[in-house]
């Protein structure tokens, strides 16, 4: 049995045919990373605090941001870590921060 011969009929065609699947294939490659990176934020070393009173969530992100990061953005963490829905804190109570 003779094997049939390939022949490419356009070549600029089949060219940016190419370049089309290389492209989206590093873009699936690029997400994949960075889903893998939004996760990180689960490997990171935590301590624990004990709320007093007269305690805000915005005053103990302050206190616990040594890279001088968003505020916002270390409420959100600390609200994300201890499954919060709502910023109101009470006393006694025991949450998780993040260690940077």
């Amino acid at each position: 049995m003779r094997k049939k011969q390939v022949r490419v009929a356009n070549k600029k065609r089949f060219t940016i045919f190419l370049s089309i699947v290389f492209v989206v294939t590093v873009l699936i490659i690029n997400n994949v990373a960075k889903i893998n990176l939004a996760y990180s934020s689960d490997l990171r070393s935590f301590s624990e605090i004990t709320i007093v009173s007269g305690d805000t969530l915005w005053d103990i992100a302050k206190r616990n941001n040594p890279y001088n990061q968003d505020v916002r953005k270390v409420v959100h963490e600390i609200m994300k870590i201890n499954n919060m829905k709502t910023a109101e804190i009470k006393a006694g109570r025991v949450i998780k921060i993040p260690t940077y």
